[in-house]
């Protein structure tokens, strides 16, 4: 870790070489480090039908955390409960991409749709399909190594091309001048080089039911990639109502671990409550999207009755914020558009 002083002067400072010296300077913060009002309020006119959804989801979440939150205190230990906030307050949507001229990342797949705005500098784009991509791995080998974007364009990209049957029909590149909105697809790779010292703002977008979906079961339930929060609401002995376990000695591993490590509802309701949580924001989306189309439908009843299972070994009333049905949830959140 260096300070910021000397990132800005190895990767902007005059005596840099671009490039060499400048491959992994490329940085993307979180615009709500920088500047929560602006994360919360700015949005790409062009894309703002998209990147909207998101920033409602957010708004909504946030709304939720703060209504509750001196009810939350008394659901969660002291040491969970900064966490929690911490967590759920976060916008990650939107940020601001910094890059020296001759920075870029390696390539890499776009799990959500993405809108890069370049406000100031000038940048060169490489998208392919991962199909394509692992194909070309495969048949060059340690040719195409994963490679900053700079040592690509450098050292990879005309041995591609002349050695190992890469073609025009195999990517889509492009150069973005200032002003210029690049649109990323989900599911390609991507890179791209700052051909200048660049700035931009990037969105990340919810376009349709099925990434909304996506997102929030990467947010809630998801155990190839070890997110678990969804099991806590079914307890380890109603393990086997959920699906997409990798093999039964997980979701075994999942049950012992949850007996040993969260004996009480105080330990359980972080990830119970993350949930309801995630899917407040979704219910607060478009009509176009419905929650009974997604994981937050059959996720809301579970986590509720577990939450309210967890509240009576407590003493403690059920809190008025948080409703009780699917129904009711969706039209509080609506309303509160």
């Amino acid at each position: 870790m260096i300070t910021f002083e000397r990132y800005f002067s190895n990767c902007f400072g005059n005596a840099r070489t671009p490039g060499a010296q400048t491959e992994h300077c490329e940085n993307v913060v979180r615009l709500s480090t920088v500047d929560k009002d602006l994360a919360s309020s700015y949005s790409l006119d062009t894309v703002t039908s998209f990147a909207g959804n998101f920033q409602r989801l957010e708004a909504m979440r946030l709304k939720f955390v703060e209504t509750g939150r001196a009810e939350f205190s008394k659901m969660l230990e002291a040491d969970d409960e900064a966490r929690f906030y911490d967590d759920k307050v976060d916008d990650a949507s939107t940020s601001m991409v910094l890059g020296a001229s001759g920075s870029g990342a390696s390539m890499e797949q776009t799990q959500l749709p993405v809108a890069d705005a370049l406000v100031h500098g000038h940048r060169r784009w490489f998208m392919m399909r991962p199909g394509r991509y692992q194909s070309l791995r495969h048949e060059a080998g340690e040719n195409f190594y994963p490679a900053s974007a700079f040592m690509f364009f450098e050292e990879q990209y005309a041995e591609l091309k002349e050695d190992h049957g890469l073609k025009e029909k195999d990517f889509w590149e492009c150069n973005q001048q200032e002003g210029d909105i690049v649109w990323v697809p989900s599911d390609l790779m991507k890179m791209a080089l700052n051909l200048k010292d660049s700035v931009s703002y990037r969105a990340e977008l919810l376009t349709d039911v099925k990434l909304v979906n996506a997102y929030a079961e990467a947010k809630i339930w998801q155990p190839q990639m070890q997110q678990y929060s969804l099991a806590f609401c079914h307890g380890p002995d109603g393990l086997d109502e959920l699906k997409g376990w990798v093999h039964p000695q997980q979701k075994t591993g999942v049950a012992q671990a949850m007996k040993k490590q969260f004996k009480t509802g105080l330990s359980e309701n972080p990830d119970v409550l993350s949930v309801l949580v995630m899917c407040y924001g979704i219910l607060g989306l478009d009509p176009d999207i419905p929650a009974e189309k997604t994981i937050c439908a059959k996720a809301w009843k579970q986590c509720t009755a577990r939450l309210q299972r967890n509240l009576k070994k407590l003493s403690l009333p059920w809190p008025s914020f948080i409703p009780s049905t699917i129904e009711a949830a969706t039209k509080k959140a609506k309303d509160e558009l």
